[in-house]
Formats: structure tokens, C-alpha cells, sequence
């Protein structure tokens, strides 16, 4: 039937003391968040989230427009989290392509029968403004950031709309007092005021009584009972394992790329270089006794190479050859080097980061088998579970599809287009090939 969503993270790494002879780095992330938060504290998870949903109840100092988030980049740190994942784009971009079906159609009924309209002002309307791609647009806003913002081009006489157009949801936000949408760049929280176009908020009342416009825009959302302005995106309570799943490889290339202090163990004679290089022998670089400067510089560069040797991936093959010494009482001064087993801990982070692709899933709504990635150990059910997945979901985006296709209803009314003028996605029914016989894949249905 049819019925008419702070701060990049700032990548650095820290320095840590030199392990049993080996200087090595870690990769590590920090989060930088806006001084104008809720909660004041530079943190992940629960509390991070709930500020970047309330900070917009706030009436921020010099703004006009309601945050977005915390430090009004709450669109920065949603694009953070989906480019560090491996499976929530895909899971998004399903979600969306879900949401706008085969195609949006206008229509209306003819003895019973939905009849799609073809020709005609509507129908010309659709064709002009390539109604496909833009409600495939308005879709992807709704999957990624929870709202959509349509703007509408009137003609001269300011009685009709003749361009439909998409505002990109990172770049508009909503006036305190909801007669604008600010159109600007707010990538770095609030953007100089003369910069930001303004463009009023369509009222279909004030329309009536005469008022014209020129262009006007429109602000979708879900109502989210903690958000005053804006929608929310569900995949945010899953916050906490979209980081922890972004950083296990992160870990892991940094292991690959760099030193690490869980490789190797080695030991050495605390005094090793100077009875190796008695202040009694000469250095032939300078022609003088050994002393400290010496042995420092010595060290150093031994550490260097058993560091390149033992760690690095393109020496991994590398033997490792060292001249053994005695001392004065004829015992072997030697180093001992133990390679250290990090097996366990790797297979439980690698465990975890598949236990994290379920919270993601779940918090999208979207089963792995529909856009066809990969969690666990399989990829997925079989035919009939996709067929139930498939049009189930579909049958759930429902209210979605009602919120992309709203800005249609609004220039069928000031359009004046026929009453009976209805909007809907015509979507793909899985008929599972476990049950069809014949080969039949799909049938398809209007909503």
C-alpha cells in the first residue's frame, strides 16, 4: 500500500621509552571536542553522543542556527566514522538504495488499480528535474544524516514551482526561530555570517495569503524526542564499537609498519659496550680512547639495526649475525633476543572486531546478507532468509520512503496538480528461487 540525522579526529603518535633495547611508536587517535560541549570532556561513547544530540537545545553564543552536534560538526565526525569502516558505508548505501526503491513514480488510481502517470504537467515535472537521482539524494541524506533539506525554485510570477533542487544536509542548518536554512560551510563549527546564504523557510500558509517567494527550502527529519532541531541516526548508539572496530586495523598496520614492544625481548649486559669497547682500545673513527660519547653513539646505531633487522616487514627474513667476545675471565659477553607470542591477544581483537560488525548491523537495520558483505565467518543466510530479510526491511522503510517523497505533496499543492495525484517507490519483491520453481527472482509492488 502506499502511503502518502566535533571535530575531525586529529591523527599523532606518541613516543614511548625504549623497551630491552627497542625504540618503537604506536599510531594513536585523540578526539578534539569543541569547548562549547554539554558535558565539557574530550571522551568516546555514551556521553559523547548524548552531547552531540542536546547541545543543539542550546542557544549558542553569536549563533543564529542550531548545532549540529556538539561543535556544530557533528557531520565531520559521522564522515570519521563511516571512511574508518569496513562494512557501514555499504550497509548505509543499501539502506538508501532500500529506501528509494526501483524508481519514485507519481500516480493515481484508475477502477481500483494504481496507474503510473506518464504525461502531462506531473509527469513533465518528473522528467525535467531528474526526480530519480534527486530522490535518490534525499534517500542517502536520510540513511547517513537522519534529515533532508529540498529547496524549491519559484518562476517569475512566484505562483508555481518549476525547479526541485537537494541541498546537501552537511552544508544547511536550521534557524533557532525555523524561518532559515543557512546554507554555508560549517566545517569548522560556524562560518564567518556573510558567508552563509540564507534561504527562508517555506510556509504553504503565508503562501496562501499571498506571500512570494522567490526560492524557498524545506527541513525533513524523524522526530527524536532528545533533539529539538534535528533527526538522529540510529548507527550513533553504536558509536562505541564503530571506534573500537575502526581501530583493531589500525592497530594492526601500525604493527606491521612499525616497531613493536610485543615482538621481540632483548637482553643484554648492562655494561656490554663499554667492556665490548674498553677505554683502554682505540676508535678508529677519531683516533682516541672509547669513552661514554662513544658508547652512546654505538648503542644507538645497534639498536637502529637490530631494530630495521627484527621489525621491519621488509626484513623479515633477515639473520641476525653478531660476533661473540669474551671477557677478561674468558666468559662470552652475548645478547639474548625471545620472540614474543602475541598470537592470543591478535585472534581476540580480530574476534572482537567480528563481534562488532553485529552491533553495527543491528544499529543500521540492515542484515549483512542485503548488501552482500561479510561478518564473521560467512557471508550469509540462504534464500529464503534474504527473501524474508529483503522484504521485510522494505516493508519497515516505509516511513522513510513517506519523509523522501513529502517535498512531492508540497508542490502538488502549490503546483495545483490534480487531487487524486499520489507518490510512491516501486519496489522489488524477492520471490526466494527456494520456493519458484520457474527461476523467479523478484516481482514487483508499489508503496
Amino acid at each position: 500500500m502506499i502511503t502518502g540525522m566535533n571535530d575531525l579526529a586529529s591523527r599523532g603518535t606518541r613516543k614511548y621509552e625504549r623497551f630491552a633495547g627497542i625504540a618503537f611508536t604506536q599510531t594513536a587517535i585523540f578526539e578534539k571536542r569543541s569547548q562549547t560541549s554539554v558535558w565539557g570532556m574530550d571522551s568516546f561513547g555514551s556521553s559523547q553522543t548524548v552531547d552531540d544530540v542536546m547541545v543543539n537545545e542550546m542557544r549558542q553564543l553569536n549563533s543564529k542556527f542550531a548545532h549540529f552536534g556538539g561543535s556544530n560538526t557533528l557531520h565531520l565526525e559521522l564522515l570519521r566514522l563511516i571512511s574508518g569502516n569496513s562494512i557501514l558505508g555499504e550497509l548505509l548505501n543499501t539502506k538508501a538504495k532500500l529506501i528509494r526503491g526501483r524508481k519514485v513514480i507519481a500516480y493515481h488510481e484508475v477502477d481500483g488499480e494504481k496507474v503510473e502517470i506518464t504525461d502531462g504537467p506531473v509527469a513533465e515535472f518528473f522528467a525535467e528535474n531528474d526526480i530519480q537521482e534527486l530522490m535518490f539524494r534525499f534517500a542517502m541524506d536520510l540513511a547517513y544524516t537522519g534529515n533532508i533539506y529540498p529547496e524549491y525554485i519559484f518562476n517569475r510570477a512566484g505562483d508555481k514551482i518549476n525547479v526541485l533542487n537537494h541541498l546537501q544536509m552537511p552544508y544547511c542548518r536550521t534557524s533557532l526561530n525555523r524561518k532559515w536554512v543557512g546554507h554555508g560551510n560549517w566545517n569548522r563549527g560556524y562560518p564567518d555570517p556573510a558567508t552563509i546564504k540564507l534561504i527562508p523557510i517555506f510556509n504553504y500558509r503565508k503562501f496562501r495569503q499571498g506571500k512570494n517567494y522567490r526560492k524557498a527550502a524545506e527541513h525533513f527529519r524523524f522526530y527524536f524526542p532528545f533533539s529539538t532541531y534535528y533527526g538522529f541516526v540510529n548507527y550513533l548508539f553504536a558509536r562505541i564499537w564503530i571506534e573500537y572496530a575502526n581501530k583493531v586495523p589500525e592497530s594492526k598496520l601500525a604493527s606491521l609498519l612499525r616497531s613493536s614492544k610485543l615482538k621481540y625481548h632483548i637482553e643484554y649486559p648492562e655494561k656490554y659496550f663499554e667492556e665490548r669497547f674498553p677505554p683502554t682500545e682505540i676508535n678508529p673513527s677519531t683516533g682516541k680512547n672509547y669513552g661514554p660519547e662513544d658508547w652512546e653513539k654505538i648503542e644507538k646505531a645497534v639498536h637502529l639495526k637490530i631494530d630495521q633487522q627484527l621489525s621491519n616487514i621488509e626484513e623479515s627474513e633477515a639473520t641476525l649475525m653478531t660476533a661473540i667476545k669474551v671477557d677478561h675471565h674468558g666468559r662470552e659477553i652475548r645478547w639474548k633476543i625471545t620472540s614474543i607470542k602475541t598470537h592470543g591477544e591478535e585472534n581476540a581483537n580480530l574476534q572482537g572486531w567480528q563481534n562488532s560488525h553485529d552491533a553495527i548491523t543491528s544499529a543500521t537495520g540492515i542484515a549483512p546478507e542485503l548488501a552482500a558483505i561479510r561478518t564473521g565467518e560467512k557471508l550469509g543466510a540462504g534464500g529464503s532468509a534474504v527473501k524474508n530479510q529483503f522484504n521485510y526491511t522494505s516493508l519497515k522503510l516505509s516511513p522513510e520512503r513517506d519523509l523522501m517523497v513529502k517535498c512531492l505533496y508540497t508542490i502538488k499543492k502549490v503546483n495545483g496538480w490534480p487531487s487524486d495525484t499520489e507518490f510512491g517507490a516501486l519496489l522489488s519483491e524477492l520471490v526466494s528461487t527456494d520456493e519458484s520453481k520457474n527461476g523467479k527472482a523478484k516481482e514487483e509492488t508499489l508503496e
